[in-house]
């Protein structure tokens, strides 16, 4: 994944982490499918350039993200799982130590983990408010600026794309997943 690709990855999970609350309501498992990112600031505030979704997995996601003008996309898979330490308090992590359930949310880009299985605290995203509200929205830290509606499928246009990127970790992830 190119570093402006991670960056945008980045930005659209920095906008969702504004606020820091400090409640989870829900597992893992509870959120395996297809999300698509809703920002749900006031109109004149909500950034149209893009699209993004994630697709949930065991303990991984693929985050695509498309950016209209350039008619591009970017793909990075995520380690994820909940653990029990605010990012402050994380110098690095076990990655293996991720469970189903926990206080927080936490994301490792794939290649931000060593071969030991440990990531560093940069490589770290920490959510501290998580919760689906139903079967079908998911928000992170208040839901105040972003939050994630299951769909049923990626749109083949941007399916198509993803596959075209011909990465084979990501084409195995979409196989496991049964994306078609």
């Amino acid at each position: 994944m190119k570093i402006i690709d991670k960056v945008l990855v980045i930005v659209i999970i920095f906008i969702c982490n504004e606020i820091t609350i400090g409640q989870t309501i829900g597992t893992l498992k509870d959120i395996q499918g297809i999300w698509q990112h809703q920002d749900i600031r006031a109109d004149e505030d909500v950034d149209k350039s893009y699209q993004s979704w994630n697709i949930i997995k065991n303990d991984t996601i693929l985050t695509i993200l498309y950016i209209k003008e350039s008619r591009s996309i970017s793909a990075s898979l995520i380690k994820c799982g909940f653990q029990d330490k605010k990012k402050i308090d994380i110098d690095s992590l076990d990655v293996t130590k991720l469970k189903n359930k926990g206080k927080y949310f936490t994301n490792i880009f794939l290649d931000e983990i060593h071969n030991n299985n440990y990531a560093k605290k940069s490589g770290i995203i920490v959510f501290e408010y998580f919760e689906l509200l139903d079967k079908n929205t998911l928000v992170m830290n208040g839901g105040q600026v972003s939050s994630f509606t299951k769909v049923d499928k990626l749109p083949s246009k941007i399916l198509k794309m993803v596959k075209g990127l011909q990465q084979k970790d990501i084409v195995k992830f979409l196989i496991l997943a049964k994306i078609k």
